[in-house]
């Protein structure tokens, strides 16, 4: 009675990057020790006589695929992979068979055997090793299990046609914002057919993290989810494991009259390595200096972080103000008073532009930074600088020649002192000297001080004075700094500030 065929669903699928799980042994002395599968038939003199099954080559069940050839002991190389014996389809269905049923260990691992051995035939050689050859039909025969053989042998075939490889792997993925789920999917068939490829374990590898184990559904398909971290093209590792390869490992022998051995039960693992796109929001921090120069250029910094990649993009840089306070210096469009644009990649610390500063007071930054492929738009408005102006005062005596005993004052004028501004400044009166290029403006030498309201954009007289002795003076005035000043203070000998008493 005709033993039935009992065969797995499962199917088997290849991708990209091949791993071979098992390859070929180390050279062997005989075409064909004493282990063997399969069944005994009577010899002929060739490699497909004596036995209908696999031989054992080095602990590896191999196949002789040149069934015309002579049974003579010989040695065999190394397994080397071959594409294309005939022609490359049937090459693959070869593999494929080889992989799929020629080295099982049930129970029915003769039947098996002999079956692999009849389709190898069929597909590299045909003609009298046709499914339906002269050959075949007689080792069927002498098999004592014809009937079966050939059932087997025709199913290998037509699953063959529907199944061997290569294969097609096709990944798709979706993206996500930083903490949001990413999508991976593949789904894996048959390239000549389009046939799926189910149960078969799958490793995905999200960033780094300890692969998920899967396995594909009845259409070939898989599915995993992961949280994404971090911005930027994340790595993806997607292996296939237990698939056999579309290619078949064949030993030479050494003794050309021999027949060529084919390696069965290879399998290889295939690997598709991708990116997957996540979105992150860069966090800005702008660091201007706390006090600058008004009117002056600005300085500082900018500094991005969770940039996703190192792409250049266009951060835009703008100035807002003068306002008169912190609490009132906003991002408001009406109070920009420049902008520019800083090329930027990634995280990292940039200059922020150099922009004029027309005069003193509280100016505030935006930093906004173009959205692209891997980020979305970021913007901040913070650093704040407070712009101080540099007032000067202008000292003048109203005479340069006066007599000894006389009362003497001289004017003092402010120049670019913020508005509201009233301190007390000091005028020293400085002297005698001898001669006017002996002049100079140490502590030391001062005559007297005298107080003097200073404000902005008014003229004061100083306290009158009264000089005895002969010489040279000269007028020092200083105003403290305020809020929106630096210090004031006029020069020593300058035009006008230094007179004579005779």
């Amino acid at each position: 009675m005709p033993r039935r065929l009992v065969v797995s669903a499962a199917v088997l699928a290849v991708a990209v990057t091949t791993f071979v799980i098992v390859v070929g042994s180390a050279p062997a002395r005989a075409a064909y020790p004493v282990s063997r599968i399969g069944f005994r038939i009577p010899a002929d003199g060739t490699a497909s006589g004596a036995w209908l099954g696999s031989r054992t080559l080095g602990s590896r069940p191999v196949y002789l695929i040149d069934p015309a050839r002579k049974l003579v002991r010989t040695r065999y190389a190394a397994a080397r992979p071959v594409a294309k014996l005939g022609s490359r389809r049937a090459t693959a269905r070869a593999a494929w068979i080889l992989s799929r049923y020629g080295n099982q260990h049930g129970a029915d691992r003769r039947y098996y055997a002999a079956a692999t051995d009849v389709a190898l035939d069929a597909l590299l050689v045909g003609g009298a090793y046709s499914l339906t050859g002269s050959a075949t039909r007689r080792h069927l025969r002498q098999s004592g299990h014809g009937a079966t053989v050939r059932s087997w042998a025709r199913y290998f075939l037509t699953v063959s046609r529907k199944y061997a490889g290569p294969y097609r792997v096709t990944i798709s993925r979706t993206g996500a914002t930083v903490g949001g789920p990413v999508t991976v999917r593949a789904r894996i068939t048959a390239a000549a057919t389009g046939a799926p490829i189910p149960q078969r374990p799958v490793r995905i590898r999200y960033d780094g993290r300890e692969p998920v184990r899967l396995g594909t559904d009845d259409d070939g398909r898989v599915k995993a989810r992961f949280t994404s971290t971090r911005p930027g093209d994340v790595p993806v590792t997607l292996r296939i494991g237990a698939l056999p390869a579309s290619t078949m490992f064949v030993r030479a022998p050494s003794n050309r009259r021999a027949s060529r051995a084919a390696v069965a039960g290879i399998r290889v693992a295939e690997t598709r390595r991708f990116t997957v796109p996540v979105r992150g929001t860069p966090a800005i921090e702008v660091r201007p200096p706390a006090t600058m120069s008004g009117p002056g250029l600005t300085s500082g910094s900018f500094t991005l972080d969770g940039v996703g990649g190192s792409a250049a993009n266009t951060a835009t840089a703008t100035l807002y103000g003068p306002f008169d306070s912190l609490s009132q210096a906003v991002c408001v469009e009406l109070e920009a008073r420049a902008s520019a644009g800083v090329t930027v990649g990634g995280n990292g610390t940039y200059p922020l532009p150099s922009l004029r500063v027309p005069r003193y007071g509280i100016y505030v930054w935006k930093v906004r930074t173009a959205a692209n492929r891997l980020n979305h738009e970021a913007e901040r408005c913070g650093g704040k600088v407070r712009a101080l102006s540099r007032p000067t005062l202008t000292v003048r005596a109203p005479v340069t020649r006066v007599p000894a005993g006389r009362l003497v004052r001289a004017s003092v004028k402010p120049t670019g002192l913020p508005d509201g501004y009233q301190r007390t400044g000091r005028v020293r009166l400085i002297g005698p000297f001898l001669r006017r290029d002996r002049v100079h403006c140490s502590a030391g030498r001062t005559l007297v001080t005298r107080r003097f309201t200073a404000e902005a954009n008014v003229a004061h007289w100083t306290p009158r004075i009264k000089v005895t002795r002969k010489g040279y003076y000269a007028w020092v005035a200083t105003a403290p700094s305020s809020y929106f000043s630096f210090p004031a203070a006029s020069r020593c000998r300058a035009r006008g500030s230094v007179f004579v008493v005779r």
